[in-house]
């Protein structure tokens, strides 16, 4: 999913993609590799002190894009912009699961509600086929 928003900001904002970078690298660290699934389980054996920081990072990536919305969808689209929000929000899932301050069931859950913060109010996956709502068949696997 990380991937996603730093290709994402790469083609809408290359000036801001290495304060994106920064800022998301505390977990694309520990991304899936060579075509897994999952990402590696090392990211949980981290610190509290170090998700906790990570976790405040990705809120400031996010607002990041936020803030820049407008522009983000003059380049690219609604849509895009939706989906780069979306895959960020993915990897703060897993971050809330690793470290225990969301269950992996209620995250699958508010992905069929509305994103906060986004222009649909319908939810990420209502209104799209099985294929375009599945998160790791974005346009790369996810984290």
């Amino acid at each position: 999913a990380l991937e996603n928003v730093l290709e994402y900001v790469g083609e809408v904002d290359p000036g801001r993609l290495a304060e994106v970078t920064a800022l998301v690298e505390c977990l694309q660290l520990y991304a899936n590799r060579d075509g897994a699934r999952f990402p590696t389980d090392r990211y949980g054996d981290l610190s509290a002190t170090y998700r906790a920081d990570c976790g405040q990072s990705l809120s400031e990536a996010r607002e990041l894009l936020l803030e820049n919305r407008e522009a983000y969808e003059k380049v690219s689209g609604a849509d895009a912009f939706e989906v780069a929000l979306q895959s960020l929000r993915v990897a703060f899932q897993y971050h809330l699961m690793i470290t225990g301050h969301q269950g992996r069931d209620e995250s699958m859950a508010e992905n069929t509600e509305a994103t906060p913060g986004s222009a649909r109010r319908d939810g990420w996956c209502s209104g799209r086929t099985t294929t375009t709502c599945r998160i790791n068949g974005m346009r790369r696997a996810a984290i």
